[in-house]
């Protein structure tokens, strides 16, 4: 919406749609691929989460407890030391959890920096409607492996990441992320999860550990 990002909802089968604005307070950012884009999940009980990409480039999220009529507070859920963001997407669980996806990084390519290119990131939580809930932040693939090493990837579409990133929670409750791996060619993708973390279906248990993954494991064929 004009007012900020917005939701739309229908009760009677799509004839007709009403638009709720999440929040005034967090813009989204204005490059076309993020203007349009709030990502939005509904959990096992109907809670409603909405993530986006804000005018600086970071992640965000809310929820709904009422079915989009009023939002929590917005909460900044990158990881530590990233400082641009892109492409959000989103999933739900049980109640209160969720997994968000983005790309992101730490150091921009023209700095020179090490640590420098883009990733995929996962942000997990499964106690979302607590006051300070627990965000567990993961990276999909090793920092000297990036996914995509253009300068802007937070404000242009940079390759496959415009039409490939998803975030899924499996059987077993365990979430995982897909996106291009553009550094790679744009004929190659990579799929990542958890090794160790909670379930985010059925009882909050600990997941089975899972092998440690790798550039090893990336070629197809």
């Amino acid at each position: 919406s004009c007012d900020g990002p917005a939701v739309y909802r229908s009760t009677n089968g799509g004839l007709d749609w009403t638009e709720h604005t999440i929040t005034t307070e967090i813009g989204m950012h204005p490059a076309l691929q993020h203007a349009h884009e709030v990502a939005t999940a509904v959990d096992d009980e109907g809670n409603l989460y909405a993530a986006w990409i804000s005018d600086g480039l970071m992640p965000w999220y809310a929820y709904s407890r009422d079915q989009g009529d009023t939002w929590s507070e917005p909460m900044m859920i990158a990881a530590p030391g990233v400082t641009e963001t892109g492409f959000p997407t989103i999933f739900a669980g049980s109640e209160g959890r969720v997994v968000i996806g983005y790309i992101g990084e730490v150091n921009d390519v023209a700095t020179n920096a090490s640590n420098s290119g883009w990733s995929g990131y996962m942000a997990i939580m499964t106690d979302a409607f607590a006051e300070n809930p627990l965000i567990t932040s993961v990276a999909v693939n090793h920092p000297d492996d990036p996914l995509d090493v253009t300068s802007d990837c937070g404000g242009v579409r940079c390759g496959g990441f415009g039409d490939f990133i998803d975030v899924e929670i499996d059987d077993e409750g365990r979430p995982w992320i897909a996106l291009a791996h553009n550094a790679a060619g744009f004929e190659e993708a990579i799929i990542g999860t958890l090794t160790e973390g909670p379930a985010l279906y059925g009882d909050l248990d600990y997941l089975e550990s899972l092998p440690v993954g790798g550039p090893s494991t990336l070629k197809m064929g």
